[in-house]
């Protein structure tokens, strides 16, 4: 999500008017976070996160989130965090608005196909019954009286393209619709980007960030290709998901091409 719609009732509230100003700011900070990568204001695993996974994820200190666990603004359960009164709602409305903008592009009416039907069983648009040119516009048909007694006039040609259709249809050429098998790309990213698999072991939020990553490279013009995106999925694995999570948010935000496991 791009937007973050805060009740004044809430920012109003006890839980939050209570709370010291180190616990109100990790608290927004960590929802920002959630929401930009839409999880839901659940980070899984995070609770054995320290300080330095928190700075890199979140951009505050584990004492930090430490005050808004014990002002009752973030919640740990087992080995998750959760932020408090996340707008869940909003972020499942934004997520039905883009899948139903997608499908609204791509489908067609009941109408439009019914008439296409109906089209294509009486033959078609008609077609032109004499040529449509200068010396002959249309409704006026064509002269025949110089031909010989006795002698057929020559079947009438269909109407041909002229210079501007065909010029029309050269602009046209060559230009492709940004989909592949049906489904919708996004800008900069190739067929190949879209089709890779994600591994089905992977979690929500790992998924999550591996999406932003290549949208990341896809913005930037360099589209994941097959081939580099299972060596790097292969290196996420040995990295583990807390680890692989981190290094990927630390490369999108420093606007980095490739990911790094700094020592």
């Amino acid at each position: 999500m791009k937007y973050w719609n805060i009740e004044l009732d809430l920012i109003e509230g006890p839980e939050v008017v209570t709370a010291s100003t180190q616990a109100f700011g990790a608290w927004a900070r960590i929802i920002v976070y959630c929401a930009r990568i839409e999880n839901s204001g659940l980070l899984r695993g995070a609770a054995q996160w320290q300080d330095r996974q928190w700075t890199a994820t979140c951009r505050v200190g584990k004492s930090d989130v430490d005050a808004a666990v014990e002002a009752g603004l973030i919640l740990v359960k087992g080995e998750d965090v959760e932020a408090r009164f996340y707008p869940f709602e909003r972020e499942q409305s934004e997520i039905a608005r883009r899948a139903e903008s997608v499908k609204g592009g791509q489908s067609t009416s009941p109408a439009k196909a019914a008439a296409a039907r109906s089209n294509g069983s009486l033959g078609g648009r008609p077609r032109a019954a004499f040529p449509l040119t200068q010396d002959n516009p249309p409704n006026k048909p064509t002269e025949t009286h110089g031909n010989p007694p006795n002698k057929p006039t020559a079947p009438v040609s269909t109407y041909e393209k002229g210079p501007e259709t065909q010029r029309k249809g050269k602009e046209g050429k060559g230009k492709e619709r940004n989909t592949y098998k049906g489904q919708h790309l996004l800008p900069g990213m190739s067929a190949k980007a879209e089709s890779i698999k994600i591994p089905a072991n992977w979690s929500p939020q790992m998924e999550t960030a591996w999406t932003e990553w290549q949208k990341h490279r896809a913005a930037a013009g360099k589209p994941l290709t097959a081939q580099s995106a299972k060596l790097q999925q292969a290196m996420i694995e040995t990295w583990g998901e807390a680890k692989a999570v981190i290094n990927i948010e630390r490369s999108i935000n420093a606007g980095w091409q490739g990911l790094f496991d700094p020592p």
